[in-house]
């Protein structure tokens, strides 16, 4: 009989006994899948895949095929189009940076509205990511709308959690390659389950958009 754990994604305590159910304790990586795994971002991904048994299978079914119960590498990543599609695509509903503040360097007019040099103008990327006007079914997680990379009919600036143009975060592909490849490790072995009890996730808009209450998960073992 599989066994149910539950976890929150508050308590650093249960992510690192799940990493070291996965990995040796000598494991290089180990201490690098620890820090992504405390990740808000991270969690709500988990969230989803719960929340959409049918993408989570997929995603399984993905690395199955393409990993298989050996560790993951850095070669993988390319052809695990679908799993990081997955992750794109939680960072379009749910963005870390959920606004972002920028000073005109000169005087401009845009679309009627004057805006004077050294000036702030606010721009949401929670909002703009949840705009029907870019994305059809703009409240509903559908990974498939990455699964061959950006949207062409998607302007280059409606999708932007790691900000943009020259200010844009300098990590952002490290970031995306480790919750790749941490999102791999886990689903090797584990299900994401919804708890009987689960609610919808009230968000906080603060430094970053996180749970207010946190989320609770089940984790059941598949292999």
């Amino acid at each position: 009989m599989s066994k149910i754990y539950n976890i929150c994604w508050f308590k650093n305590n249960h992510w690192r006994w799940i990493i070291n159910k996965r990995e040796p304790k000598k494991s290089k990586t180990k201490k690098t899948h620890s820090a992504i795994f405390y990740s808000k971002p991270f969690t709500i991904c988990l969230y989803l895949l719960a929340q959409h048994p049918d993408e989570q299978t997929k995603v399984i079914n993905e690395i199955s095929e393409i990993v298989g119960d050996r560790s993951v590498q850095f070669t993988d990543l390319t052809s695990l189009k679908y799993t990081q599609s997955t992750i794109l695509e939680t960072l379009r509903i749910y963005p870390p940076a959920w606004i972002i503040a920028r000073e005109a360097a000169e005087d401009t007019d845009l679309m009627g509205y004057k805006i004077n040099k050294g000036e702030h103008i606010f721009i949401s990327q929670y909002v703009t990511h949840r705009d029907e006007k870019y994305y059809k079914d703009a409240h509903v997680f559908k990974p498939n709308r990455f699964e061959n990379g950006r949207p062409i009919d998607v302007h280059e600036y409606a999708y932007f959690p790691f900000g943009g143009g020259s200010r844009i975060c300098i990590g952002n592909h490290f970031a995306l390659m480790e919750a790749t490849m941490i999102l791999v490790t886990i689903l090797q072995k584990y299900k994401v389950l919804l708890p009987s009890e689960s609610k919808e996730v009230e968000l906080a808009p603060l430094i970053t958009l996180r749970p207010k209450n946190g989320i609770k998960l089940r984790i059941q073992r598949r292999l």
